[in-house]
C-alpha cells in the first residue's frame, strides 16, 4: 500500500502555545523542555563545565571553580598548617580543601564544619591525623596535621553567587573577572584557574541584593570599579587593594549624603545613582524614582562631585511616577530606565547646567525584574509583568506572542519576577533567563530559580530549560597553554549557582556540571537521606547524578549513579537504590557532589495531513534523521485526537504492542555504513489512527536513570512521516 510521504525539515519555530496545537505549524511543538531549537534542528539542552573547562579533573575542578578564599599560610613538608579565614558567614556544613595545585596528581583532602565554637570540628576525607578549627574570632583558625605537603588551603563559604563583572583596565592591561556572593568579592586566577578573595571588604546583602556595576574612567586614566548591592555602594580602583564605602555629600549642610542606591551607571563623563537612599538633613530617606548625577568634568572621588551647593551642575532629576526605578540599560548612546509600567528616556540635554531631563517612552508596558535585562544593537529585551518585550527607538512591544501567557503562569505559581535574571550567548545566539517557578512542585516553597527560558533570537523561537542558577555574567579566558581552555579565547556564558560554584554553558556537553555539594549521607536499607546546605533548591521528582563520595565503601555503593529525589524537607531528600544494587554500606566522610540530570520532553504538533478533506489521518512510521551517538536512544510515544492516552502504555496493558517506540540513535550493527555515517534515518512504526497524530519525544524514567542513555546528545534534524487518509468526516 502507498503511503504519502511528508517531510518536516529546517526545524526552527519552536515552543508556541498561544494557539491549540493542531493550528501551530509543522516544525512548531506544544511543550519543548530541555531541548531548543537551533540552526535548522531539535537539539538536547546546553550543557555546562567548570569555569576551568575539568582541568584538574571532573570532580576537582568543580571545587577549584568555587568561589573561594585561598588562606595565607599553605602546608608545610609534612602537611602541617595553622592559618587563618574569614567567620563572617560561617556555617556548619562548609567545606575546605588541601591541594597542592602544582601537582593536582598528588592528591587532595577534603575537610567539612560539623560544629561552631572555640575550638569546632572538622572531618575530613584523607589522611589528615589531627584538625581543629575556631569560628568565635575573626578571622578564625584552622590548624591542620598530616595533610597533604606544600598545599594551598582554600575556603567555600558556599554562598549564592550574586554577580559577576570584567573589570576593564585598559588595553594591554589584565582584564581581572570578578565575581560577588553575599558577603565577599572574589577574582578569578587565570594563571592557577582558582578563585581567591578580591579585597577583604564585606557585604551585608541578602540572597535577593544583586549587585550592580559599572567602571569609570577616572583621573590619570585610571578605571575605578563602583558595586552596588541596594544596601552598600563600593568602589575599588584599578590596582587598589580593597573596596571603599562610598557615601557622596549631596549638599553642604551637615549630614546631607547618599547612603545607598539599586543601580550605579557611567553616563555622560558623570556618575548616575539610581533610586536612592539619602539622608537628608540626617534624615534617612528613600527616593525610589530618584536618579542622582555627579558633577561632569570632576571625578566622582571628589568629596563634593554630587554636591550641588559647590558644584552647581550636580544634582538630579526624577521620574514622574511613584514607582520605583527597577531596570535601566542602555541602547547604543541612549540611556533607559524602567519601573513596573514604564519605560524612560534619560536624555542628555549638552546644557551642562541642566545636563538631564526626562522623557517617557511608554507608559503600558514596563518591568519587574531589575536584572532581566539583555542589549542588542537595536533593542533591550526586558521581562516584566505584562510580558517579555523590546524596546527600540521607536517604542516598546511584546516579542512573546508564541508563548504569551507563559510568564504569567510563572508568576501565579509563586515564581519571583525580581529574580529573573538574563544573559545573551553571542556564540550561540541564543538569550538565557532564569527564573523561579514552583507550580509542578506542589507544597514546595521556594522563591529561588528553578528554570531558564531560552529565546533563539535568530528565529524567535522560545524553550524551556530545568536548572538551579542564580546568576549569569561573561568569561573571556587568556591565551594560555592549558590542553583544556579554548586558544585563541572565546567568550562563553558563565553562571553561578546558590552554593557559590561558577560553570560555564557549553553547547557541545551532554550533561550539567556540578552544582551542589553533600554535607551528609545516612541510609536505612536502601533509602539514603542525603543533606545539602540551606541554598541547594532540590525539588521532588528531580534527576540528580552523585558522584566523589569519599569514603571508599559508601563511594561505591552510591557514586556514578543517577537517582529521582523524593521526600525533600527543607534541606535533606531521599534517594533509593534500584532494584539489584549493591547496599549501601560505610559512612560519609565528604567530598560528595551533585549534578542535576535535565529530562527531554517534547510535544509535536497534533498532525493531521488532511484536515482539508475533512479527513481522518492513518500514520504508519515516521522516519527521525537524527546525528550518530555511541549509545543514545530516547522514546517515542503517540497520543491520538485530541487526548493525552499514551498509546505506548495501552498497548503494553492489552498485549498489542508491535514497537517499543524507543528510536535508537547508535548505528544499527547490522547496517554497517552506519557506523561511518554523521547522522542516521531510524524508523518508528506507529500505525495509529485518528482525527489528529500527536507525537511525544521524550526520556522515560528507565532512560533517565541510565548512565549510558544521559551522557549521549540528541539532534534530530528531520522527520518523515508516511501517512494517508481514512475516515470521512473526522470520526
Amino acid at each position: 500500500m502507498a503511503f504519502d510521504r511528508f517531510l518536516i525539515a529546517d526545524i526552527k519555530s519552536g515552543l508556541q502555545t498561544d494557539i491549540k496545537p493542531f493550528l501551530i505549524p509543522d516544525d512548531a511543538f506544544e511543550n519543548l523542555e530541555n531541548a531548543y531549537c537551533w540552526r535548522g534542528r531539535v537539539r538536547k539542552r546546553v550543557g555546562s563545565v567548570p569555569i576551568n573547562f575539568d582541568s584538574y579533573g571532573t570532580a576537582l575542578s568543580a571545587y577549584m571553580s568555587r568561589l573561594s578564599y585561598q588562606c595565607p599560610t599553605m602546608t608545610d613538608g609534612a602537611g602541617n598548617v595553622t592559618t587563618t579565614f574569614p567567620t563572617n558567614a560561617v556555617a556548619v556544613g562548609q567545606q575546605l580543601i588541601a591541594i597542592d595545585i602544582t601537582n593536582p596528581g598528588a592528591g587532595y583532602e577534603i575537610f567539612t564544619i560539623t560544629a561552631l565554637g572555640n575550638p569546632g570540628t572538622l572531618s575530613h576525607t584523607g589522611n589528615s591525623t589531627a584538625s581543629t578549627i575556631v569560628t568565635t574570632t575573626n578571622p578564625g583558625t584552622i590548624t591542620i596535621a598530616g595533610t597533604i605537603p606544600n598545599a594551598l588551603l582554600f575556603y567555600y563559604p558556599g554562598l549564592p553567587v550574586m554577580g559577576f563583572v570584567t573589570f576593564e583596565q585598559g588595553l594591554g592591561q589584565s582584564n581581572p573577572l570578578i565575581a560577588f556572593d553575599t558577603k565577599f568579592s572574589y577574582e578569578w586566577n587565570f594563571a592557577t584557574l582558582t578563585w581567591d578573595q578580591y579585597g577583604t571588604y564585606t557585604w551585608n546583602g541578602s540572597d535577593s541584593n544583586f549587585f550592580s556595576t559599572t567602571i569609570y574612567l577616572g583621573s590619570l586614566g585610571v578605571p575605578i570599579l563602583f558595586a552596588t548591592n541596594t544596601l552598600q555602594i563600593t568602589y575599588i580602583a584599578a590596582g587598589a587593594p580593597n573596596w571603599t564605602l562610598f557615601q557622596p555629600i549631596t549638599a553642604t549642610a551637615a549630614n546631607n549624603s547618599v547612603s545607598t542606591c539599586k543601580y550605579v551607571f557611567a553616563f555622560k563623563n558623570r556618575l548616575l545613582l539610581l533610586n536612592t537612599t539619602e539622608l537628608v538633613n540626617n534624615v534617612s530617606t528613600v527616593f525610589k524614582n530618584r536618579i542622582r548625577f555627579s558633577a561632569a568634568g570632576i571625578s566622582p572621588l571628589d568629596a563634593n562631585a554630587f554636591n550641588f551647593n559647590v558644584y552647581g551642575n550636580a544634582g538630579y532629576v526624577t521620574l514622574d511616577t511613584s514607582e520605583e526605578i527597577n531596570n535601566a540599560g542602555f541602547l547604543n548612546d541612549r540611556f533607559l530606565v524602567t519601573t513596573a509600567n514604564n519605560y524612560y528616556e534619560i536624555v542628555w540635554t549638552g546644557n551642562e547646567a541642566e545636563p538631564f531631563r526626562v522623557q517617557r517612552i511608554n507608559s503600558e508596558l514596563g518591568n519587574a525584574s531589575p536584572f532581566s535585562l539583555v542589549q542588542f544593537d537595536k533593542v533591550i529585551l526586558n521581562i516584566g509583568p505584562r510580558g517579555i518585550q523590546a524596546c527600540s527607538a521607536n517604542g516598546v512591544q511584546r516579542i512573546d506572542d508564541k508563548i504569551p501567557e507563559d510568564i504569567f503562569i510563572s508568576e501565579l505559581n509563586g515564581g519571583d519576577l525580581s529574580r529573573i535574571y538574563g544573559a545573551r550567548d553571542y556564540a550561540s545566539e541564543l538569550v538565557f533567563w532564569t527564573f523561579p517557578e514552583q507550580g509542578a512542585n506542589v507544597g514546595m516553597i521556594s522563591s529561588y530559580p528553578t528554570r531558564i527560558l531560552v529565546y533563539n533570537y535568530k528565529t524567535g523561537s522560545w524553550a524551556f530549560f530545568d536548572d538551579k542558577i542564580s546568576c549569569f555574567g561573561y568569561y573571556t579566558g587568556a591565551i594560555t597553554s592549558n590542553a583544556n581552555l579554548p586558544n585563541p579565547p572565546e567568550e562563553r556564558v558563565i553562571y553561578g549557582t546558590l552554593q557559590g560554584f561558577v560553570n560555564m554553558f557549553d553547547r557541545d556537553a551532554y550533561s550539567n556540571a556540578y552544582s551542589i555539594q553533600i554535607s551528609n549521607v545516612t541510609y536505612v536499607g536502601n533509602m539514603a537521606t542525603i543533606t545539602v546546605p540551606t541554598f541547594s533548591n532540590i525539588l521532588n521528582g528531580d534527576y540528580i547524578y552523585i558522584q566523589d563520595v569519599y569514603d571508599a565503601t559508601l563511594g561505591n555503593t552510591i557514586n556514578s549513579t543517577i537517582y529521582q529525589v523524593s521526600n525533600v524537607t527543607g534541606n535533606t531528600f531521599t534517594i533509593t537504590q534500584a532494584a539489584g544494587a549493591t547496599p549501601f554500606a560505610g559512612a560519609y566522610t565528604g567530598g560528595g557532589l551533585i549534578s542535576l540530570i535535565s529530562q527531554i520532553d517534547i510535544l509535536t504538533k497534533q498532525y493531521n495531513l488532511y484536515q482539508k478533506q475533512a479527513r481522518n489521518i492513518y500514520l504508519e512510521r515516521v522516519d527521525f534523521l537524527v546525528d550518530k551517538t555511541f549509545s543514545g536512544q530516547i522514546t517515542i510515544d503517540q497520543y491520538i485526537s485530541t487526548t493525552q492516552l499514551s498509546l505506548l502504555e495501552a498497548s503494553a496493558a492489552t498485549g498489542t504492542q508491535i514497537c517499543n517506540g524507543i528510536l535508537e540513535t547508535s548505528p544499527y550493527p547490522d547496517v554497517p555504513l552506519e557506523a561511518y555515517q554523521a547522522q542516521l534515518w531510524h524508523p518508528i512504526y506507529m500505525q495509529s489512527e485518528g482525527q489528529y497524530v500527536q507525537l511525544h519525544i521524550y526520556l522515560t524514567p528507565a532512560q533517565m536513570l541510565d548512565l549510558s542513555v544521559f551522557e549521549q546528545d540528541f539532534q534530530m534534524h528531520a522527520m518523515m512521516l508516511y501517512a494517508m487518509p481514512t475516515t470521512q468526516g473526522f470520526r
